[in-house]
């Protein structure tokens, strides 16, 4: 992907603009969600999920990248962009 940051990137960034208020805005498959869970839950900056966090609309709420999209929101640690849903 074109992405401008590396995945080892993510977290020393977060690191460095969380004192200044800011978000990290992330345009994830799904699958890249439930695989870094981990490091999303890490991250002390607010988050925010693009193109309403890729999540697939067929499978609904049973997907496991939704669980931690939808922990995120209620921590009040994310939010979840309305865009694409032509996706």
């Amino acid at each position: 992907h074109d992405a401008a940051v590396r995945l080892d990137m993510l977290e020393p960034l977060a690191e460095r603009i969380a004192a200044l208020g800011w978000h990290v805005q992330l345009h994830w498959l799904a699958s890249q969600i439930e695989a870094h869970a981990a490091l999303l839950q890490r991250l002390p900056c607010t988050l925010v999920f693009d193109h309403m966090a890729r999540l697939a609309g067929s499978a609904g709420v049973h997907q496991s990248a939704f669980g931690v999209v939808r922990g995120l929101v209620q921590q009040g640690r994310a939010w979840v962009k309305l865009s694409g849903p032509y996706l």
